[in-house]
């Protein structure tokens, strides 16, 4: 089982540790030492908790903005906008120092007042049941909170359908819906993908 042991809190990272993407017990290849690591990619090496803090190695992520590396925002095959002038610097590396989250596909992390937003961990349908209320109160507040660049069909058509999935209960969903929450707002935003 891996363990972080430490009381550090990532920067945009507040959903549960089982969330964290690529933990593994190697032996770190920056200082050598035999421990809990993180996955780095594109470099193939892990990495230790230690060296993270110590800024030897940060995570590349995908975000509504770009394809964050350790040379800034590169674009690739999506259309994103350039940060806003308004945009804080230092959100650049704390989000290098923040690990990913696990998601089927390319994990993307979303923005909001001009910074990354936090990520929160998953929902299922009993979550949004219980925010919203009741069953077309959870369909709305999914059609307002989910980020749709990506999707083809209308978030009340996947919802409709999502619903009339067999295995679809309350703590099941055929799908991932990755949250996210707004530090300087408290705007709920997410997105979701398939297997």
């Amino acid at each position: 089982m891996y363990n972080l042991k430490h009381p550090v809190i990532f920067p945009y990272f507040a959903a549960p540790e089982e969330d964290i993407a690529f933990r593994v017990n190697h032996q770190c290849y920056f200082c050598g030492e035999w421990k809990p690591c993180f996955m780095v990619f594109p470099l193939l090496h892990s990495g230790c908790m230690t060296c993270l803090l110590e800024d030897a190695f940060g995570f590349d992520h995908d975000s509504e903005w770009g394809y964050l590396t350790e040379d800034g925002f590169t674009r690739d095959y999506r259309t994103y906008q350039l940060p806003p002038a308004g945009f804080a610097p230092h959100a650049f590396q704390s989000l290098r120092r923040t690990p990913p989250f696990a998601a089927w596909h390319d994990a993307t992390w979303l923005v909001h007042c001009n910074d990354f937003m936090h990520y929160t961990g998953r929902k299922v349908l009993r979550d949004f049941l219980e925010e919203g209320g009741s069953l077309l109160g959870a369909k709305e507040l999914f059609i307002q909170q989910t980020w749709m660049e990506r999707l083809s069909e209308s978030a009340d058509v996947i919802w409709d359908r999502l619903l009339g999935h067999p295995e679809t209960t309350t703590d099941h969903w055929d799908i991932r819906y990755y949250a996210f929450t707004c530090t300087h707002c408290g705007i709920v935003r997410g997105y979701f993908d398939f297997p």
